[in-house]
């Protein structure tokens, strides 16, 4: 059991670790890295790891230059034309989390989530907006994959945390369904 990380991050390191092998992975980003200790277990164990998150505010000053700053939504922003082997994300197409990310925690969203209750027309638009986001951080990472590259989403920080996207989703904007489970999903690029 690997203890350096949040408990939760152990499910994506076993994902990690089964598909490393199969499909060669070396290049590998964290999508929504936060301070960076995910992208520093990957760098000890022999990866070329990277994080981007929308809000670096502190990270791990050993991993100063491997963490980035900047929307996951255009990973292109950041990096350009530079493509990665293995894109991976927990709770990053994750409805919840998305949510709380663009209208604040759930805690102080009193406004927006009595509206999006009483009034069907709000909850509708928000729901919308998460999805094309969702879709927007899918389509950002396809286009930072090498071909045969990987997607992996963990959804498993909380029991009601579920995968924010469909099979048809992924599918439309190019993707092979390697995997797609309730929590987990594993998504390759064509070669």
């Amino acid at each position: 059991m690997v203890d350096v990380f949040p408990k939760y991050y152990q499910r994506m390191f076993e994902m990690i670790s089964g598909l490393y092998l199969k499909y060669q992975l070396r290049t590998v980003l964290e999508l929504g890295c936060d301070v960076g200790h995910f992208v520093g277990f990957l760098r000890e164990q022999g990866f070329l790891a990277e994080g981007i998150d929308g809000k670096l505010d502190t990270y791990r000053d050993d991993l100063r230059n491997f963490l980035h700053q900047g929307p996951i939504t255009d990973i292109r922003k950041v990096f350009g034309d530079r493509q990665f082997d293995l894109i991976v994300g927990q709770g990053v197409v994750c409805f919840g989390s998305q949510f709380d990310y663009s209208y604040g925690k759930r805690s102080n969203l009193g406004y927006l989530v009595l509206l999006s209750v009483t009034d069907s027309q709000v909850k509708k638009q928000l729901e919308g907006n998460v999805k094309e986001k969702i879709e927007f951080i899918l389509k950002s990472s396809f286009n930072q994959l090498t071909p045969g590259g990987l997607f992996v989403a963990c959804e498993n920080i909380a029991i009601t945390d579920r995968i924010g996207f469909t099979q048809e989703t992924a599918k439309k904007l190019g993707y092979e369904i390697l995997v797609y489970g309730k929590q987990e999903a594993i998504l390759q690029k064509p070669k």
